[in-house]
């Protein structure tokens, strides 16, 4: 049954579904303006007024109050809260909606998480436009603290651990330097980080699909580096539930079409790096129609020449010189001299009968040498 996450600060009683749910200044509520169309689409059909499974309605204020059979089902920490449920890789058995439904979008989920994380208030103004998407992390309330027998453990298998937001608790974890670990030990190894991951690197791991849908869910996944590592469609679902992914980086991984397709429903992200992969026509086309989303694809454009420079050609030299050439017969060919083809070299001006000797010259001097005109 579907029990508690956050406890609502108080049950709206006299807010009917009839009646629409006003926020401070008269303004529309954010339940009424976005909460209420996500729980109708995704959720009444099961937990409505003529059905409710595990004894729970979402139709209306008063319902979602009053909870399930369970209970409340916004008791912070409780593992079948409507949060953790709906954060839950697609295949858990507690996850909502149930696998073979249609499953809530990355932005849909993200709002309820943070209306969730809010106090889930019927009454509340709307956060700004935007709001949600960009300022999630800080929104929501700090992550768990990572056991010591799991940072140990994470220690003893040389795996990175790394706090990089003290204040909300975020974890960076790179398994790249042991990806050759058994996929099964990894995902013991991550799983109890999870919650708290903000930043994750699985870099060559080969089953980094099956650790990203089996470890998780993760709630505070904002960076995920997938670095000519194995990825499938099903584990870019999980990193993605939470709402927050915002980079990704594919250099070299090995996905096929539907993995890539996921890519371009990530609503979340800003930035995919996706260097050495081949995209479908289809796919490509859908990343470049995203004008939210920056895609490097490793094409790098040389810069226009500033300025070219003419092609050397001996001949005749560029400062014309009054100096006659200390020879009259052409040191490469033997025949005589041609004045209009005459270079400097060391401290004499040498003669040459066409505009190609000279450069035969200045290859290898010692090899052609100069028979100079007998001084009178």
């Amino acid at each position: 049954m579907i029990r508690p996450l956050l406890p609502l600060l108080a049950l709206i009683a006299l807010l009917g579904c009839s009646l629409p749910l006003a926020g401070p200044g008269g303004g529309e509520s954010w339940y009424a303006a976005e909460i209420a169309p996500i729980l109708g689409e995704s959720c009444v059909s099961c937990h409505g007024e003529t059905k409710a499974k595990g004894g729970l309605r979402l139709h209306t204020p008063d319902a979602i109050a009053a909870g399930g059979s369970g209970g409340s089902i916004f008791v912070a920490d409780d593992p079948l809260s409507m949060r953790t449920r709906i954060l839950s890789p697609e295949d858990d058995l507690d996850h909502m909606p149930p696998e073979g439904k249609p499953q809530l979008s990355a932005a849909a989920r993200a709002a309820l998480v943070a209306w969730i994380d809010a106090g889930a208030s019927f009454t509340a103004a709307a956060p700004g436009r935007g709001a949600v998407a960009q300022g999630r992390r800080s929104q929501s309330k700090p992550a768990p603290a990572l056991e010591p027998e799991a940072r140990d453990a994470l220690h003893a298998a040389h795996v990175h651990v790394e706090v990089i937001d003290p204040d909300q608790g975020l974890l960076y974890i790179d398994a790249g330097a042991v990806a050759a670990l058994p996929t099964e030990q990894l995902i013991d190894l991550i799983a109890p980080a999870a919650a708290s991951v903000g930043e994750l690197s699985l870099r060559g791991v080969p089953e980094a699909g099956r650790i990203l849908a089996k470890a998780g869910p993760w709630p505070r996944l904002q960076v995920l580096d997938l670095t000519r590592a194995g990825v499938d469609r099903k584990g870019l679902n999980a990193a993605a539930r939470g709402g927050g992914l915002e980079e990704l980086l594919l250099i070299g991984a090995t996905l096929d079409e539907k993995a890539l397709e996921k890519v371009c429903a990530i609503d979340s992200l800003r930035e995919v790096h996706l260097w050495g992969v081949e995209l479908p026509e289809e796919v490509a086309s859908s990343l470049a129609e995203r004008a939210d989303l920056i895609v490097n694809r490793g094409e790098v454009t040389p810069p226009p020449a500033v300025e070219v420079e003419a092609e050397f050609v001996f001949g005749k030299p560029p400062v014309e010189t009054k100096l006659p050439a200390v020879n009259a017969v052409c040191p490469v060919s033997g025949t005589p001299v041609d004045p209009a083809f005459r270079i400097v070299h060391g401290d004499e001006v040498i003669g040459f009968c066409c505009p190609n000797c000279p450069k035969t010259f200045w290859n290898d001097p010692a090899a052609h040498p100069v028979e100079r005109i007998a001084a009178e």
